[in-house]
């Protein structure tokens, strides 16, 4: 598991890493925490963000404040677990919107115990997703692929690429067959196949109009016009049905 925590008062910010170390240690979890003291050296990660499951954010910094990071993190991923810290309760409604998974409080005298149920809740949350992973022959090599994490999959110039979520794309080149790989992923029902040269994972898909499926990395794929109308109500019918499941998942968790 890879961890991000920033905030500003530097000994709030290793009591925080070492209550996570913890943790993590007793759960006996293999883990990498890195300590930020700004939201601006975090923001300088880039799409590199992506490579961490979860981030602890003081909502109240100078400069760059930890609302205007969630929102930053949330252009390159929705899958990115965000955790607010905060002094003051009512800077937390704020956050809301970035679907944050917890909110700790400064002040709060059992910071040990709350970090502790944080974390569940993230483990929760990243099991709740699932991790599915798959081994592919990339590059004449194996190579072991987050198919949760595909965004998209091209098939050109009798190659297939696989477009990964926070990776290069020339990594994950194979010689498969698109088909073959569509029979290969028949059991993720998130994936779908919109053109002969293209699989969509519909968990990145923004929008879906005129003729075109809009991902949230800003890229477009076409979708042909017999297909169309299909395509848009599968993807239409899947976020109806995430949008429910985390709907029930929030009212468990409260």
């Amino acid at each position: 598991m890879k961890i991000a925590i920033c905030d500003d008062e530097r000994e709030f910010l290793e009591n925080v890493g070492l209550a996570i170390e913890t943790y993590l240690n007793e759960k006996g979890l293999e883990y990498n925490i890195d300590l930020y003291n700004s939201g601006k050296v975090i923001m300088e990660l880039r799409e590199n963000i992506v490579s961490y499951d979860v981030v602890f954010l003081d909502i109240n910094m100078p400069e760059v404040s930890g609302l205007e990071v969630a929102e930053w993190i949330r252009t390159y991923s929705d899958n990115v677990n965000i955790v607010f810290i905060t002094a003051i309760i009512s800077y937390a409604i704020q956050g809301y919107k970035y679907n944050a998974v917890r909110y700790i409080l400064k002040n709060e005298r059992q910071l040990k115990a709350s970090i502790y149920e944080c974390m569940d809740a993230v483990l929760y949350n990243m099991n709740y997703r699932g991790i599915d992973k798959r081994v592919f022959i990339c590059n004449h090599k194996e190579k072991e692929v987050i198919i949760n994490k595909v965004m998209y999959i091209e098939s050109s110039a009798h190659k297939v690429m696989f477009h990964i979520d926070g990776k290069e794309s020339d990594d994950y080149v194979t010689n498969n067959k698109l088909n073959d790989i569509e029979k290969t992923l028949k059991d993720c029902e998130y994936m779908i196949r919109v053109h002969q040269s293209y699989m969509v994972n519909m968990m990145y898909v923004k929008k879906v109009s005129g003729y075109r499926i809009y991902l949230k990395n800003g890229e477009e794929i076409g979708v042909p016009k017999p297909r169309y109308k299909e395509v848009k109500k599968t993807i239409m019918e899947f976020k109806a049905i995430i949008s429910v499941s985390y709907t029930h998942l929030r009212a468990h968790e409260t």
